[in-house]
């Protein structure tokens, strides 16, 4: 047993040795006696990173952006792990000089696509993901209130002296964001670095460790950058409640549109914010005295007194799935009106013996998502209840992973 430990320190040695060589370097956090994993690396530094959604396919609109309270940036590349993922450290300065550290973590399965762009001495990585990242805290066990040196030595001794993370839902310099609903994250890098692996070197090497069914699309273009209208932005605690600005328009108006429209209408808001930012981005191209929640209501409310409801509820809910699949299209409200046409023209009326569409709600960490009704095999219940007063109800984590207790 000791020379089996002596000649796996040896080798532990060696492969620092040879991946140093590399500019790359083994993680060993995970190394137990009884299972050595050696997992490659590669980490850049970070000059800064945003987060946004990206609309028309070369607008990218921000809404969190690091500034001067954000640093000591580093974006650690995991291809060695199973499942491979990107993780980006940084930390946070807060009023009085106190520091809080950070993390946002992405596997790469939910990167769909890549958009690089070379920008004077930086290199810009814009990385369109299906999946919001996760973001952590790292936890102060120092400055714990209410625990004792025993509750915080035991604390210790069962994380085995590892750092402790706990999940987080917004940032302590930017609390009005909500990153659930940001599905591209930006990284600007230095073109090249010293003593580290270029970034497009970094890029190129994802494409070998991705479990993509698909290869992931790269692709080179010239974004245009914009910052999102902060007026857009609310609480995270009113987010919970469905207070997304549109429904203030909608509850204002007496709600004189169908439940059904408004489930519909009211989804395209909750996922993230890539439709309210193209309704913000159309409304600068044309005079109107009116915002964009209040712009999209009337556009609602014109179209079902017009007897249309229908198939604009159907029209609504194929643009959720666009946003949902980060489609590629001339923008989501010309995409909201080809489908508005399609439906007007093919009523089909889908019905199944035995089988019944229940409305669905999924509950984040972030997020309350209205999603299209799914198929469900009839009971008594959903047999004998009016559509409108039904709703399944699912726990998931950003992630679109089952959230486990902690």
């Amino acid at each position: 047993m000791e020379r089996l430990e002596a000649a796996l320190i040896d080798l532990k040695v060696s492969a620092a040795r040879l991946d140093k060589t590399a500019a790359k370097f083994v993680d060993y956090s995970s190394y137990d006696e009884d299972n050595v994993k050696f997992e490659i690396e590669q980490e850049i530094s970070v000059k800064s990173f945003s987060l946004g959604t990206i609309i028309k396919g070369y607008k990218f609109y921000e809404h969190f952006g690091t500034d001067h309270m954000v640093t000591d940036i580093k974006a650690s590349f995991h291809h060695g792990r199973s499942p491979p993922f990107l993780r980006v450290l940084f930390t946070v300065i807060s009023q009085g000089y106190e520091t809080q550290k950070y993390k946002l973590e992405a596997r790469y399965s939910t990167f769909q696509s890549i958009i690089m762009q070379p920008d004077g001495a930086n290199f810009v990585v814009y990385l369109r993901m299906i999946n919001p990242c996760l973001l952590y805290v790292l936890e102060d066990e120092l400055n714990r209130d209410g625990l004792s040196f025993l509750s915080l030595a035991l604390g210790n001794l069962l994380n085995h002296g590892r750092e402790c993370w706990l999940r987080a839902h917004e940032f302590k310099s930017q609390p009005n964001v909500n990153i659930g609903k940001c599905n591209v994250m930006k990284l600007v890098f230095d073109k090249y670095p010293i003593a580290m692996p270029s970034p497009l070197t970094v890029m190129n090497t994802l494409k070998f460790y991705t479990d993509h069914q698909s290869p992931l699309s790269f692709k080179v273009g010239n974004m245009l950058s914009f910052r999102a209208n902060s007026n857009s932005h609310y609480k995270s605690s009113d987010a919970v409640f469905f207070k997304t600005g549109f429904l203030d328009v909608a509850n204002e108006n007496s709600l004189s549109i169908s439940s059904s429209v408004l489930h519909a209408a009211i989804g395209l808001f909750t996922i993230s914010y890539q439709f309210e930012d193209e309704l913000e981005d159309q409304l600068k191209e044309r005079p109107c005295n009116m915002n964009a929640n209040g712009y999209f209501y009337n556009y609602l409310k014109k179209v079902c007194d017009s007897g249309k409801g229908k198939a604009l509820k159907n029209a609504l809910y194929d643009v959720f799935y666009a946003i949902d699949n980060n489609d590629d299209n001339d923008g989501l409200l010309a995409h909201l009106e080809e489908r508005l046409k399609y439906h007007r023209e093919h009523d089909v009326n889908i019905f199944i013996n035995g089988v019944t569409f229940v409305r669905r709600v999924v509950l984040t960490p972030t997020r309350i998502l209205l999603m299209p009704p799914h198929p469900y095999v009839e009971s008594r219940f959903l047999r004998d209840c009016d559509p409108d007063y039904v709703m399944r109800m699912i726990i998931k984590d950003d992630n679109d992973e089952q959230v486990f207790k902690t």
